[in-house]
């Protein structure tokens, strides 16, 4: 049996899926397994993985026959973890730092929570200011719709501690870079919903979670730092990157809102109200029209 199985996704970015399985090793946990996912990369990342690791018997390197995005290729990892029968799961993005002690904490504390589902620490900026969330409640329908319209601006996430004996906070979804909770219940849940290739996950996640009458705590005295998505940015613009926001939230709203014509059609109304305003930013951004510049930082439409 194993303490800890790390499940790691990789995507063409093979040197910093290296980089972290090399920071987890040194920890020097003979009692972990780091599980590294190559999704389909069609670069040499494969062959360099195994080329690095397949003699280390800590590490297991395993390759998908496709890229079937973020929850796919981690339910492959997570199946495959099954074998070594660990009694937690990390799951993280190969783009993220922490350290031993981190881990050996987050071991020491899960059990002694109420109700546990997911855990994670507050997640930092390589320049160590605290990344910046909306709200991480369990969505509804009108969080959707204030995160697509500027003018209204998005409610931020704000840490601040709900448990009288921990120094921990509930919330409703936790952010995907970096998962910790018992394996047995994410093998329960049945894993991710593999209905979305990229983004959302971390919803419909946080819906298992909550049917199974379990919650979700962010560690405030703990924090990881996070890079933010290198490979995600360079494969696809911020535009597509909305639109699959965007069609996950419908999916999601699909399969559990059971909303009204008229509401599913407000928030294709608020994506594209989103996408003009990113548009015009774009144009804004190129010094072209001070004017409109000015206004927009009037109505609260301009985001750096």
């Amino acid at each position: 049996m194993k303490r800890i199985a790390y499940i790691i996704l990789n995507y063409k970015t093979y040197q910093d899926t290296d980089r972290v399985t090399k920071e987890i090793l040194s920890y020097d946990k003979v009692d972990d397994i780091i599980i590294i996912v190559d999704n389909c990369s069609p670069n040499e990342s494969s062959k360099e993985l195994h080329r690095l690791y397949d003699r280390d018997t800590r590490v297991s390197v395993v390759d998908t026959d496709e890229n079937g995005g973020y929850a796919k290729g981690n339910n492959f990892g997570l199946r495959y973890a099954k074998k070594f029968n660990p009694e937690y799961v990390c799951i993280i993005n190969n783009d993220v730092h922490f350290s031993g002690e981190t881990i050996d904490y987050l071991v020491r504390i899960y059990r002694m929570l109420p109700d546990v589902g997911i855990i994670s620490p507050i997640q930092v900026m390589p320049n160590n200011e605290v990344a910046q969330f909306p709200i991480l409640k369990f969505p509804d329908f009108e969080y959707d719709i204030r995160s697509y319209l500027f003018l209204f601006g998005n409610p931020q996430h704000k840490y601040q501690r709900t448990d009288k004996k921990y120094d921990v906070q509930e919330v409703g979804i936790i952010p995907g870079a970096f998962l910790f909770a018992d394996y047995k219940l994410i093998e329960e849940i049945d894993f991710f919903d593999e209905s979305t290739f990229l983004f959302c996950e971390e919803r419909f996640l946080a819906k298992k979670i909550k049917d199974a009458g379990l919650k979700n705590y962010i560690i405030l005295n703990k924090s990881y730092v996070h890079e933010h998505s290198k490979t995600i940015n360079s494969e696809a613009s911020v535009r597509k990157q909305m639109k699959m926001i965007l069609s996950g939230r419908l999916l999601y709203t699909k399969k559990y809102r059971k909303l009204s014509l008229i509401k599913s059609a407000i928030i294709y109304l608020a994506y594209y109200y989103r996408v003009v305003g990113q548009f015009i930013i774009e144009r804004l951004k190129t010094g072209k029209a001070l004017f409109l510049t000015q206004l927009c930082y009037i109505s609260g439409l301009y985001v750096k």
